[in-house]
C-alpha cells in the first residue's frame, strides 16, 4: 500500500525523509506546498534537501495568491494520487497540523492513518495544547477554511476523528503526553555525545517573530539588546531564521551580535559538527530541544517573552512550549518587563 507525505518546510521535509527510511515502504509519494519566490533561503534549503529520484513521484502545489487556484491544483493532485494509489493510502504524513488543506487531502485519499511529522516547537503545542485538551485548533479559521471543515465533518467523519487523535513520527519525547491510542513511531533517539566546547561563545537562534507579527520589531530588538547585556563578556552569535529580513539583521548586528549562517537546517549542522558553543539560547525554538538531546555538555537556555507576544494563539503556543521545556530541565529565564516609555 502507498504512503503519502505532505510538507511545506525544510524541517518537515527532513522528518519525511527520515520517516520514509524508517518505514521502508516501497511506494512513497511526496506533496510539497511551494512558497513564494521571495523566500529565497527557504526555497534553497528545500531544494538542497529534496532528491526527487528517491520518491515514486513528487507533486508540487505551486504558490499562488488565489485560494481558488490553489484549491483547484490540490484537487488535481488528489485525482492523480487516487489513480496512482488505486484509492488505497495506508499512511498519510502531515507536516503542518494547522494546515487545513493537508487534512483535506488526507480525507479525500481515504487514508487509513494520520501521522504528524516534526513541525518545530509547534509539535509540542499540537499534542499538549490542542489534542490532549480537545481544544479547537481552528477557532480563527477563515470563511473558506470553515467551509472546508464543515464539509469534512459532514462527509468524512471517520477522517475527522482520526485527524483529532493522530500518531507521530517525531524526535520529541512525547511518551508522557500521548493519549492511550496514540503512538510515536520514531525510535532512533540518539545517545548524547560530548563535543569540544568553544568557551565564551553563545549561539542565539532567532526567528521571524516580528516578520510574522508575533512581536513588534521594537520589542524584539529591545529583548535582543537585553540578551546582549546578559552575555556582555561573551561572543554572541545570532543564527538567523531563513525568513528574517536583511534590514532586521543589520539592526541586530548593530546591537552587537555576530550574524552567523549555518548553511542549512540546524539539525544538519548538529549532525556534522564536533565543536559547539558554551551556551545555546533562543526565545523558544526546536534547536533547544535538539541540543539538549544530542549534546551532554552544552548549556541550553530559553528566554520567556510571553508578555511581549501579540496574538493570543501564539501566547498559548509559547506557554505550552515553556512548560514542556521546563519539565525536561531546560532553563527558562524571564526577561525584564518595561514599557516603551521606560526605555
Amino acid at each position: 500500500m502507498s504512503y503519502v507525505y505532505f510538507v511545506e518546510s525544510p524541517l518537515q521535509l527532513l522528518s519525511a525523509i527520515s520517516a520514509k527510511e524508517h518505514f521502508s515502504n516501497k511506494t512513497n509519494y511526496l506533496i510539497i506546498n511551494d512558497s513564494s519566490s521571495s523566500r529565497i533561503n527557504h526555497n534553497k534549503q528545500m531544494s538542497d534537501l529534496l532528491k526527487e529520484n528517491e520518491w515514486n513521484r513528487v507533486f508540487r502545489v505551486k504558490y499562488c495568491d488565489s485560494s481558488l487556484i490553489r484549491n483547484m491544483r490540490l484537487i488535481k493532485i488528489i485525482f492523480s494520487l487516487n489513480i496512482s494509489t488505486f484509492f488505497s493510502v495506508r499512511r498519510f504524513f502531515i507536516g503542518e497540523y494547522r494546515n487545513i488543506n493537508m487534512r483535506f487531502v488526507g480525507a479525500f485519499l481515504n487514508s487509513k492513518e494520520y501521522i504528524l511529522l516534526d513541525d518545530g516547537a509547534f509539535t509540542i503545542t499540537a499534542q499538549c495544547g490542542y489534542i490532549c485538551n480537545d481544544k479547537d485548533l481552528y477557532s480563527l479559521a477563515s470563511t473558506m477554511e470553515s467551509i472546508k471543515l464543515s464539509f469534512l465533518d459532514l462527509f468524512f467523519q471517520s477522517a475527522s476523528r482520526s485527524f483529532s487523535m493522530p500518531n507521530y513520527y517525531s524526535f520529541f519525547d512525547l511518551d508522557s503526553v500521548l493519549l492511550p491510542h496514540q503512538q510515536n513511531y520514531y525510535t532512533t533517539f540518539e545517545r548524547k555525545k560530548e563535543v569540544v566546547i568553544e568557551k565564551g561563545s553563545v549561539y542565539f537562534f532567532g526567528s521571524k517573530f516580528s516578520e510574522a507579527g508575533f512581536l513588534n520589531l521594537e520589542d524584539e530588538l529591545y529583548l535582543l539588546n537585553e540578551l546582549k547585556n546578559k552575555f556582555l563578556h561573551k561572543s554572541i552569535y545570532y543564527i538567523a531564521h531563513r525568513d528574517e529580513t536583511v534590514i532586521k539583521l543589520k539592526k541586530i548586528k548593530n546591537i552587537g551580535f555576530i550574524i552567523k549562517d549555518l548553511g542549512g537546517p540546524a539539525e544538519n549542522y548538529f549532525d556534522g559538527t564536533l565543536i559547539m558553543p558554551e551556551i545555546v539560547a533562543a526565545f523558544y525554538s526546536t534547536t533547544l530541544y535538539t541540543c539538549l538531546m544530542r549534546f551532554s555538555n552544552v548549556c541550553v537556555e530559553a528566554f520567556d517573552i510571553r508578555p511581549y507576544l501579540i496574538p493570543v494563539d501564539v501566547k498559548y503556543n509559547a506557554e505550552c512550549i515553556y512548560e514542556y521545556y521546563s519539565a525536561l530541565g531546560i532553563k527558562v529565564t524571564s526577561l525584564k518587563i518595561i514599557t516603551n516609555n521606560e526605555r
